[in-house]
């Protein structure tokens, strides 16, 4: 199929970084930092109504007063030359369908991406509009931030897809860069800790796969007051294990039939509390000092079980939802959640951005409330 011929007269928005309007290939003196602000805006949201257009940009003003500065805002873009790329219809206001951005293309790019955009991606390290702030905007700074987390998440997901691709094919240590890379955005993603740890495992580096174990276990107690996962802890256990076993084989010159081999020592003594928590009970209380155990108990009682386990701690009672959010970030790939409609998995991505769907549109109340309605 031929692609139509591009516009010779095409305006592209580079709004990674610090942000810049390009016209035919040059870059265009833009009058005012807003009038930046005000085409990302359009850019990425769409047509947009006045009062909200000027209660985002000057959010200190009374609404006259912030129309009028609109007002001559839109006429210092005209005069820029980009007078033939604003569609004013009535008290709308966009941009015509020949602007491009390469926001738009960043969340475009998806699981059947070209590997080669996917590293060009990953290679461009800037955040939106990196750096930039503006007086009296405070709903546009706010807008901005949901949007950098936007263009963050996005990132997450390709390099999680370019992962993907690499273990496929054998290419363990590409998958390892890239989890790491991940990892150093975000040192408290349990899930990253184990990946790193499953492919230094493949690797046969299981040293530094229990190295990464403990600086997960470390992270956690320190940031949240919280215990590794008890699948996290598992896998580790199971990697201890195979480096054991190949110390006992290097000793002794023998096989031993890795599933024999249980170093994790047995719950003792807490028969009579296992009994209690096998109750009928609608919520059961752990009570005790510190270090008696309480932990080990629970994490046993739910590993012997079906079902999720959802942690809330002192250190997280400020973060609504946070043991929702814990347990939904180690669950991101469940078919049950991958199959929820695009509505759905926009009201996931409010809590987790990891779980962005690879769509720009956000869900609107009536949205949300028309599926309600359907039952």
């Amino acid at each position: 199929m031929t692609r139509p011929a591009k516009r010779s007269s095409s305006l592209e928005l580079i709004l990674l970084g610090a942000g810049e309007a390009r016209l035919r290939g040059v870059r265009v003196e833009l009058p005012t930092r807003k009038a930046l602000a005000l085409l990302a805006y359009l850019a990425l949201e769409g047509a947009t109504g006045r009062s909200r257009l000027a209660g985002l940009l000057w959010s200190d003003n009374d609404e006259e007063s912030a129309r009028r500065n609109l007002r001559r805002e839109l006429h210092r873009l005209r005069q820029s030359g980009l007078r033939d790329h604003l569609e004013v219809s009535g008290d709308t206001v966009g941009l015509n369908e020949v602007v491009t951005t390469d926001v738009t293309g960043l969340h475009a790019l998806g699981a059947s991406a070209d590997e080669t955009d996917l590293q060009s991606a990953l290679e461009v390290h800037t955040t939106l509009l990196e750096g930039y702030e503006l007086d009296g905007a405070a709903l546009f700074a706010e807008w901005l931030e949901r949007e950098r987390s936007r263009v963050a998440a996005a990132r997450h997901r390709l390099a999680l897809i370019l992962a993907e691709r690499f273990e496929t094919r054998g290419e363990w240590r590409g998958a390892l860069a890239l989890h790491l890379r991940l990892l150093h955005e975000d040192g408290l993603q349990e899930r990253q800790h184990r990946e790193v740890m499953r492919l230094h495992d493949l690797l046969g580096e299981r040293e530094a796969a229990l190295e990464q174990f403990q600086r997960c276990r470390d992270a956690l107690r320190v940031e949240l007051g919280l215990e590794p996962l008890p699948e996290t802890v598992r896998l580790a256990q199971r990697i201890r294990g195979a480096q054991t076993l190949e110390r006992i084989e290097t000793l002794v010159g023998t096989n031993v039939n890795l599933q024999e081999v249980n170093l994790q020592a047995p719950l003792v003594g807490r028969e009579a509390a296992l009994v209690a928590l096998e109750g009928r009970a609608g919520a059961t209380l752990l009570v005790g000092e510190p270090g008696v155990g309480k932990t080990r108990l629970a994490q046993d009682f739910a590993s012997s079980r079906t079902g999720l386990t959802m942690r809330f701690t002192e250190a997280s009672r400020q973060t609504p939802l946070a043991g929702v959010a814990e347990v939904l970030r180690t669950h991101l790939n469940h078919p049950g959640l991958l199959a929820l409609e695009p509505v759905w998995r926009c009201e996931l991505a409010r809590l987790v951005p990891e779980f962005e769907p690879e769509m720009t549109a956000r869900p609107s109340s009536s949205r949300v409330a028309c599926v309600f309605s359907r039952g």
